[in-house]
């Protein structure tokens, strides 16, 4: 029994300490259901483990983690209260389950995915919209929040779930994330896919220069777990990566929350990648190399119970430690990180949600007003500030843009999401036309009256590329309303001379924020955050965008203009809006190093800024560049900032610069770190 005088029950003792009690009081078989996730579907409840040990007293315990699916608010307030109150109260110790959910969380959904809120290039809405997020999941009784992806792509295939193509800005908003969901201390943030986006074979520099800096940052904002990717880079799986998730994860970067193992990874370790002999023998793999819990992370998990379940994979567990097979104190070290992170955000003091339950109907689902369970309501001005600093203006060749209401016609294009982009195409008819107009082949009302056709898809633009030619051959001029993330294809429609407007994620219920934009009563500020095709060729650039608004570039300043390895550099220069109408640009600051010991990108993003300005108003915008902005990767694998010369590029994207200047970084005094010091 645990008694008054449990030093884990006292809230003032150090998370360290707390766990290093109650670890001496837990049996194998509670230890074993620390490391385990079990899922909790929509309206519960969800069983308790019933783990084995052979001990004369065993009984239920419950599982350390606790996978909550479900899109009603109320539903999954009540049920992780139920579950966690069954842990607190019909366990021996009253170990309270820590509550995992992937964003968007029920009733979160207007917000645009990681991917739409990275186009708009602005680290204080990101943070300001996870901590939106996080107080949503508190109130639900969530406490771990899964997400983003942080291994950077390359392509026209970024994915919804990431913060951006680009090593730094993805950075930079990774960090902004994970401070905007921890800023009250109560829940915790997971970022996904430590690792390789896809199976690759990328060499050490390609890694540390253009993949993981979004992850290390995630780790020097104070993540509280990192999920390793389901992938495979030089042949060895993240899950099974020691010198990934130990030597570079802890070892380096000095992580020291949880890392939370994906289920089907794991079990990827046996089949198919074959690294492990047995689905006993993966699991015991994913410990040794550094995996502290086991948690269903994304699709194509086996549901509980069953193989890979909760329930099969702490009796799997604890056969290999009894027989050897599993060293019990790797398993302790698994368990002493998921307690502790339990210490750290309170769970022991607070476990239930916040959201008072609602009524239910016989299917356990809520009725009525949901009211307190739905969690706070969303901030309508942060979703606009969301909404529209994520769209980008592509292209508009021909000046289609804004539209005038009434007077065009909205088509949606069948592509993967027939439903989403029809939905959407419906919604919009609603504001911006009341003859919902459909355009067949031989033409419509809209192609004699001239009118601007609004071209709906969630797919990628290679679907569309034929139809909007279709349009453009009858006279009608076209608008691209792209809502999907994939990129594809962009290039063949902007060869259509089609204005395209890429707003990823909306839907429905931002469809008059969207209407606005297309009219001109909001301007779509965002910018490309991902490059299309070359840096050093054709393609269309990193932080690409247009906008309604027109604004001027003057007075560039660098200083010093002279530095040397750990100096910061000071950008400046004056930005105004030259148009009638308001808006936010994006000043973007590249650098290029004119000779290196190794081959460097044509130019490298190195600071960025995004500023709304009234038509006429100027601001002076001033950018820092600390040292490691101009670091590269040596021959010897050491991060190093080497002597030479810089030229600064201050402009509106990675190919329309406006302001240049020169910088000399003089020979650094100080030895040079060991290999694989430090990493950006």
């Amino acid at each position: 029994m645990s008694g008054p005088a449990a030093v884990f029950r006292d809230s003032t003792a150090p998370p360290a300490h707390r766990t290093r009690d109650l670890m001496a009081r837990m049996s194998l078989a509670e230890k074993v259901a620390e490391v385990v996730a079990a899922e909790l579907g929509p309206v519960g409840p969800e069983p308790l483990l019933a783990v084995d040990d052979g001990a004369a007293a065993a009984g239920p315990v419950g599982a350390g983690l606790l996978r909550v699916t479900g899109t009603d608010p109320a539903a999954v307030a009540r049920a992780v209260d139920a579950a966690q109150r069954r842990r607190v109260a019909g366990t021996a110790l009253g170990i309270p389950a820590l509550p995992v959910m992937a964003a968007p969380l029920p009733g979160q959904e207007p917000f645009p995915p990681p991917l739409g809120l990275a186009a708009g290039w602005d680290t204080g809405l990101v943070q300001r919209v996870a901590a939106a997020v996080a107080r949503r999941a508190r109130a639900l009784g969530v406490r771990l929040v899964l997400g983003p992806v942080v291994s950077v792509p390359g392509g026209t295939e970024p994915g919804a779930e990431r913060l951006g193509g680009d090593p730094l800005l993805a950075a930079e908003l990774t960090a902004a994330h994970v401070h905007g969901i921890q800023e009250g201390g109560q829940v915790g943030g997971a970022v996904l896919g430590l690792g390789t986006a896809a199976d690759a074979t990328a060499g050490e520099r390609v890694l540390r220069t253009g993949l993981l800096p979004p992850a290390r940052a995630a780790v020097l904002a104070g993540v509280a777990a990192v999920v390793p990717a389901g992938t495979a880079n030089g042949r060895v799986p993240a899950h099974a990566d020691p010198w990934l998730l130990r030597a570079v994860l802890r070892g380096e970067w000095g992580f020291t929350g949880a890392v939370i193992g994906d289920r089907a990874a794991v079990a990827g370790l046996h089949e198919p990648y074959r690294v492990a002999g047995s689905p006993d023998a993966a699991l015991a793999l994913a410990l040794e190399s550094g995996v502290d819990g086991f948690c269903p992370t994304g699709a194509g998990v086996p549901a509980d119970p069953g193989p890979g379940g909760a329930q099969d994979t702490a009796q799997r567990l604890l056969r290999l430690v009894r027989h050897g097979a599993l060293p019990e104190w790797q398993l302790d070290d698994a368990v002493a990180a998921v307690l502790t992170l339990k210490f750290r955000l309170g769970l022991f003091e607070d476990p239930f949600p916040r959201a008072a339950p609602g009524p239910v109907d016989a299917t356990g689902r809520s009725v009525g007003r949901v009211g307190a369970a739905a969690g706070p309501p969303t901030d309508e001005k942060l979703l606009d500030a969301a909404v529209t600093g994520g769209a980008v203006l592509l292209s508009d060749p021909r000046r289609l843009l804004p539209l005038r209401r009434g007077r065009c016609a909205v088509v949606a294009v069948p592509d993967t999401e027939p439903d989403r982009a029809a939905a959407l195409a419906a919604a919009l008819r609603r504001h911006l036309t009341d003859r919902g107009v459909v355009v067949p082949p031989a033409g419509t009302d809209a192609a004699r009256r001239g009118d601007p056709v609004v071209v709906v898809t969630a797919g990628p633009p290679r679907q569309v590329a034929a139809e909007l030619t279709r349009l453009a051959s009858a006279g009608l001029g076209c608008v691209l309303l792209l809502t999907g993330p994939h990129l594809d294809g962009l290039e063949a429609v902007l060869a259509t001379l089609s204005g395209v407007l890429w707003c990823c994620g909306a839907g429905p219920a931002t469809a008059d924020r969207v209407a606005d934009m297309l009219t001109g009563a909001r301007t779509p500020s965002g910018r490309l955050p991902v490059s299309l095709g070359s840096d050093r060729g054709a393609g269309t650039p990193l932080g690409h965008g247009r906008s309604y608004a027109a604004f001027e570039y003057s007075g560039l300043l660098v200083g010093p203009e002279r530095v040397r390895a750990g100096e910061t550099v000071q950008v400046t220069c004056r930005v105004q809006n030259a148009g009638p109408l308001p808006g936010r640009e994006v000043v973007q600051v590249y650098v290029r190093d004119r000779v290196a010991s190794v081959v460097r990108p044509e130019q490298s993003l190195a600071a960025f800024s995004s500023i709304g300005l009234a038509p006429g108003e100027g601001r002076e915008v001033r950018l820092l560049l600390p040292a490691d902005r101009f670091a590269v990767w040596d021959r010897g694998m050491r991060r190093v900032v080497e002597p030479g010369t810089f030229d600064v590029l201050v402009g509106r994207s990675a190919r329309d610069v406006l302001l240049s200047a020169e910088l000399v970084v003089l020979p650094d005094d100080r030895p040079p770190p060991g290999r694989g010091a430090g990493l950006s």
